[in-house]
Formats: C-alpha cells, structure tokens, sequence
C-alpha cells in the first residue's frame, strides 16, 4: 500500500499519472487497477511540505464524454512506469 495505518510517512515514492474511473464499489486491498478507467492524466510536480502529507495535482483536460468520478488510481514513477 501507498500509506496506511502503520507507516509512518511516505518514503520516497513519485506519483507521476493520476486515473479517474466511474465504477461504483467497495474498495479492496487486493484491486491493482480500476475497474471502469476512464481517464489517465499526468500529475504535477507539488512539493511535500512535510512527509505525512499528500498534494497531488491533475487536470483532466475534458476529452473523454462526461462521467462520475467514483475511483482515482495513484501511478508511481520508477522501473515500472505507466
């Protein structure tokens, strides 16, 4: 997991993509993807200000048909590059 009760701050990671999705359903530690993505945009570089802080800025540029955003997914930069 990115964060969760027992880290303790975020260590080293780059969030480079942002995903916006529209399915509607109860979150489950195991989904490695959305389920109904219907967008995939670059994040911009936002300093931490301190390590137990998220900023992340994405702009969805309004290609794609109108839809609810249900689900965003977080994309880290590095060997696995989306």
């Amino acid at each position: 997991a990115l964060f969760n009760a027992t880290q303790n701050g975020f260590n080293a990671i780059t969030i480079n993509k942002v995903s916006f999705g529209s399915a509607q359903r109860a979150a489950n530690r195991a989904d490695t993807a959305l389920v109904d993505e219907k967008a995939r945009v670059n994040a911009a570089g936002v300093p931490m200000p301190n390590q137990r802080a998220l900023y992340i800025e994405a702009v969805e540029n309004g290609d794609s048909d109108d839809y609810a955003i249900y689900e965003i997914g977080l994309h880290l930069g590095g060997a696995n590059e989306c």
